[in-house]
């Protein structure tokens, strides 16, 4: 079960890109608060075939989104790409742990 969030790339690239996938990013661990997952992908035209359990190990070969956030439980590995949500803009790889308090 998941869902696409569909955005118009004018209305992307019209705005200030880096502040688009920030607030992005930060709807996604909002909603982990209360309604965890497994995984969230983040990018530009973008085709997802991979299984849950493969997900991480197909980052650390590709690196290809520019987003992806992996649900652990009681915190979040958020990975960043070699570029932002428009496909062009660079942004720098890496990654990121957020501990996220879960409602009840």
């Amino acid at each position: 079960m998941g869902f696409v969030l569909y955005l118009k790339w004018t209305e992307v690239v019209s705005h200030d890109v880096v502040r688009i996938q920030q607030e992005i990013v930060q709807c996604l661990v909002e909603l982990y608060h209360t309604l965890t997952f497994e995984y969230a992908f983040i990018g530009h035209e973008m085709e997802v075939e991979i299984h849950p359990d493969d997900v991480e190990m197909s980052l650390q070969k590709h690196q290809a989104f520019p987003v992806v956030l992996i649900g652990k439980g009681d915190y979040l590995v958020v990975f960043y790409g070699d570029t932002l949500i428009d496909g062009l803009t660079t942004q720098e790889r890496g990654k990121k742990y957020l501990k996220v308090k879960r409602e009840q």
